[in-house]
């Protein structure tokens, strides 16, 4: 139970959009990167596979997104996962 006892709500972050994004996905590729810190301290994964079966870390390799491989690697994206 949360406060004053009631239900506590837990987020799913690895719900998707109609293009396969996450929430900090959506974050991140917006250039919010205060939002991505955020979701990360509320318990949104930069290692797990989104979508069609990659990785964040390599989603924005793809995208040419330096900045938000860069905020990725610098908040534990595991650089080898495959």
């Amino acid at each position: 139970m949360g406060r004053g006892g009631r239900s506590q709500i837990v987020p799913d972050f690895s719900v998707i959009d109609s293009e396969d994004q996450t929430v900090l996905e959506l974050a991140l590729w917006t250039g919010q990167y205060q939002v991505a810190e955020r979701l990360l301290e509320a318990g949104a994964s930069v290692s797990g596979h989104v979508g069609k079966g990659f990785p964040l870390l390599h989603k924005a390799i793809r995208r040419g997104d330096n900045s938000s491989a860069l905020f990725l690697l610098d908040h534990g994206a595991d650089i080898n996962i495959k």
